[in-house]
């Protein structure tokens, strides 16, 4: 049965199933992040979930189920130290987008993968 896992300002996140997740855009501005968040992991598909589908006007991403490893700075922290592959993820998605306080971005897949599962705001071209 689905469930809504997250709303933000700009989308809301639906889980479907165990493996899969539906980003829906509220807004424009949800808008705009799915459209990032598609050309991010066209670009870098080794650091981002999995995206199987999406809408031709952006309103809707279909994408791999991630689990976020925490949602605090001191969990962060924590991870940062427990979790080489986390840290490698961490450190690479700062070189390419800059320095970023959202760091609860990063969870783990149900495959054992380290990934960023929003990067809605890493505007690139």
């Amino acid at each position: 049965m689905p469930k809504i896992i997250r709303i933000g300002s700009a989308r809301k996140v639906i889980l479907l199933c165990d493996k899969y997740v539906v980003k829906i855009a509220l807004n424009e501005e949800g808008i705009k992040q799915n459209l990032n968040e598609i050309k991010f992991s066209e670009k870098h598909p080794e650091l981002t979930t999995k995206i199987y589908g999406y809408s031709k006007d952006y309103k809707y991403i279909f994408a791999e189920r991630v689990k976020p490893l925490g949602e605090t700075v001191s969990h962060h922290n924590r991870s940062l130290e427990k979790y080489p592959e986390y840290k490698n993820i961490y450190l690479k998605l700062e070189k390419l987008i800059g320095s970023w306080s959202d760091n609860a971005q990063v969870g783990i897949t149900e495959d054992g993968r380290f990934v960023c599962f929003d990067t809605g705001h890493a505007y690139i071209d």
